[in-house]
């Protein structure tokens, strides 16, 4: 059983798709080009999570500097200005499932 399928199981309740799934064409495009994230996990990795909750933080100057988001802007947003920022924290709804990224 694959991990997504695993995450599914354990959430019943909820339709969980893939971001490649079909429904999701008519809010924009996916972008799939094989950035190296290195430099925004090192970033991430100071963003504290909250105990509990959400937190949003619409922009992180730091984040916003490193390699991979100008490749971002210059490549998919042709240097229009962009905000980099981050939706963490615990979710209280979804079963968890101890993985980092969920793949099919």
């Amino acid at each position: 059983m694959s991990k997504l399928e695993e995450f599914r199981k354990l959430n019943p309740q909820y339709k969980i798709l893939t971001l490649d799934d079909p429904s999701f064409k008519e809010y924009g495009v996916l972008y799939t080009n094989d950035f190296n994230l290195d430099d925004v996990y090192r970033v991430m990795e100071k963003v504290q999570i909250p105990e509990t909750g959400m937190k949003y933080i619409p922009n992180i100057p730091e984040l916003a500097d490193t390699y991979t988001m100008l490749a971002v802007k210059r490549d998919i947003f042709g240097e229009i200005p962009i905000d980099a920022g981050v939706t963490l924290g615990h979710s209280d709804t979804l079963l968890p499932l101890n993985i980092i990224n969920v793949q099919k």
